[in-house]
């Protein structure tokens, strides 16, 4: 899931089609990703793509 978040940063990645990557239903992914990442995704991506414009 990471590896796919940072191949694809630069367009708009909807929870669905994340899901999808990771074989799993949209509501379980969000639990699971919160859970292992301590935010959740829609933070994670937004914190990820911000990390390039501090660079």
């Amino acid at each position: 899931m990471l590896n796919y978040i940072s191949e694809n940063y630069k367009r708009p990645i909807s929870l669905d089609e994340i899901a999808g990557v990771a074989y799993l239903q949209t509501g379980y992914f969000c639990r699971f990703f919160k859970k292992k990442m301590g935010v959740t995704f829609l933070e994670y991506q937004n914190e990820y793509r911000l990390s390039f414009i501090y660079k």
